[in-house]
């Protein structure tokens, strides 16, 4: 009898839970024959092409209208929002490669509270170039979360595609704009960052392709070398910047957040890009900034610890020394300290060096003088720019000239002239530095000055 009822409640308990499986299964929208893979069937839900696209309208949280004007996407519905067209490229483009599921078919009955679509569902509207639109609707998500419901306003069939389309076709304003400052701006290809301080320009620095390898220089206020590592760590600077909170939108009067003559603007160029970021005065608090982005009057907020960079001067991203290469490409420096002259010869390899001083090979018999020989070659390359002028050169007496010859035979001369009782200005192959070094670097009387550092080597090669 024990036996009877075992199997009697068992019977029971699977009859209420294949009961409980078809309730849910109706209620979802799915049935049990779409787990069978001969019933299934895989199609593209929409084709079309991206590029026909000329308006999409969206309806989720909140409601977006973009319409694509002189071929670029523009938020028609928020003038306040900067669309990040990428962003919406990538939704059209994935929106025209989707497949999905067939769970209904043409002559079949679509139940709408099934599958979620009766209760103000969401949905994304495309309008294309010969004046078919189509509204995609979105209904509910699957038991596994994976998947989800949709079909056409006015279809007759219903698809279950991958759940990860949802967070593109639900769209907010994550989805199509970015904090970014420059979101368009090809990293690689940037060849120009301008930065204007009050209204006036501080500094130019253009890239130079002509090369191997990309170098930067600086074309205002003068012409000089660029320091690529400097200026490498501006531009990912640059490229990560974001502005925070908005504050005002179409602002009529920005001289109210002293955005009217920006505290700096920086202009960025890439080969197809032009984008500017305006900076203007502080938050009460001390903690923000406000700035527009492209010269627009809508205001942001931006954090001061991300603005530390404004403030470096353009010494910072010029290459200041005259002369500084690797010693394996020196062949020979000719020397000239107020007309004391003295000659340096180099045969560096990856595994060995040498060198020879006045003719004499310093790695004596006795004394292995290399270490301190390339205490010249520090002192040589160190004299570089300490400071800016813009003036006339007006070159006195020269104090030193330094002629590296490299191993294929090229030169560069570069000279020292007295500019004043303690300067001296720089040329290099004739053209000015546009700046100077202190005469004290050179024929001072401190151990380090360069005069000092020959003088002490020569008297150590003159030891026995």
């Amino acid at each position: 009898m024990k036996q009877y009822k075992v199997t009697i409640i068992s019977l029971i308990v699977l009859a209420v839970a294949l009961a409980g499986y078809f309730l849910i299964s109706g209620l979802v929208g799915g049935d049990s024959s779409n787990d069978d893979g001969d019933q299934i069937r895989r199609e593209r839900v929409l084709a079309f092409h991206p590029n026909d696209v000329v308006k999409i309208e969206t309806h989720y949280k909140e409601d977006f209208v973009l319409e694509k004007i002189d071929d670029k996407w523009v938020c028609t519905s928020h003038d306040d929002l900067r669309v990040h067209e990428p962003s919406v490229i990538a939704i059209l483009n994935s929106y025209a490669n989707m497949q999905g599921n067939v769970v209904v078919g043409e002559d079949e009955t679509i139940i709408a509270e099934n599958f979620g679509f009766h209760d103000d569902p969401s949905t994304f509207t495309i309008y294309l170039k010969d004046g078919k639109t189509h509204t995609l609707v979105l209904g509910n998500t699957t038991l596994s979360g994976s998947e989800i419901f949709c079909m056409f306003a006015g279809g007759d069939k219903v698809y279950k595609i991958s759940g990860t389309y949802a967070s593109r076709f639900q769209v907010t304003r994550a989805t199509i704009t970015t904090n970014k400052v420059f979101p368009n701006i090809n990293k690689d290809r940037i060849n120009t960052i301008e930065l204007v301080r009050h209204g006036e320009p501080k500094y130019i620095i253009r890239g130079d392709f002509s090369g191997e390898e990309k170098a930067w220089k600086l074309t205002y206020p003068f012409t000089i070398r660029g320091d690529n590592v400097q200026i490498n760590a501006l531009v990912d600077t640059l490229m990560g910047l974001t502005v925070g909170d908005l504050v005002n939108t179409n602002v009529e009067d920005l001289s109210e957040y002293g955005l009217d003559v920006p505290v700096a603007k920086y202009i960025v160029k890439d080969n197809q890009t032009t984008r500017t970021f305006e900076i203007g005065g502080r938050t009460s608090d001390g903690y923000n900034r406000y700035c527009t982005v492209n010269g627009e009057n809508h205001v942001y907020l931006v954090a001061m610890s991300k603005l530390s960079f404004v403030d470096n001067e353009v010494t910072m991203y010029m290459n200041t020394y005259p002369f500084l290469e690797n010693q394996m490409v020196l062949s020979n420096v000719k020397l000239n300290i107020q007309g004391e002259v003295w000659n340096l010869d180099y045969e560096v390899t990856e595994t060995d060096e040498n060198y020879w001083f006045n003719g004499v090979n310093v790695n004596r018999p006795n004394k292995d003088l290399r270490s301190q020989f390339k205490k010249i070659t520090t002192a040589m390359y160190s004299l570089r720019l300490e400071e800016i002028d813009l003036e006339e050169p007006q070159p006195k007496e020269l104090i030193c000239s330094i002629e590296y010859t490299r191993t294929d035979n090229s030169k560069v001369l570069v000279e020292y002239y007295k500019r004043s009782e303690n300067t001296c200005y720089i040329f290099v192959d004739g053209e000015f530095m546009n700046g100077m070094i202190y005469t004290r670097r050179i024929i001072g009387d401190t151990s380090d000055s360069l005069i000092n550092v020959v003088k002490n080597f020569e008297s150590m090669m003159n030891e026995n």
